[in-house]
């Protein structure tokens, strides 16, 4: 019983110390990586600065939303495909 607490110890303990590694090293799923939505185009050809649900819910939906990446200082558009991006 006692060799049986210090398996399972041993495996917490790796476990406590591998797990955030692993976090920090997955990479995220949302396109494009490292940056933050803040805003989009409309299909109207309105700016908007919302970045959420709703956005240009009067204006036709959302052309691209645009993306900043404070690391690299730019920003990204990512075409919604709900109306034609040029």
């Amino acid at each position: 019983m006692k060799n049986i607490k210090s398996v399972f110890y041993s495996v917490l303990l790796i476990l406590m110390l591998v797990g955030p590694l692993v976090y920090l090293n997955s990479s995220p799923v949302d396109y494009p990586q490292d940056t933050v939505r803040v805003g989009c185009g409309c299909c109207d050809g309105t700016p908007s600065d919302a970045t959420g649900r709703g956005a240009c819910s009067h204006h036709g939906g959302v052309k691209y939303w645009i993306y900043y990446n404070d690391i690299t200082d730019k920003y990204t558009y990512k075409c919604t495909g709900k109306c034609d991006c040029d």
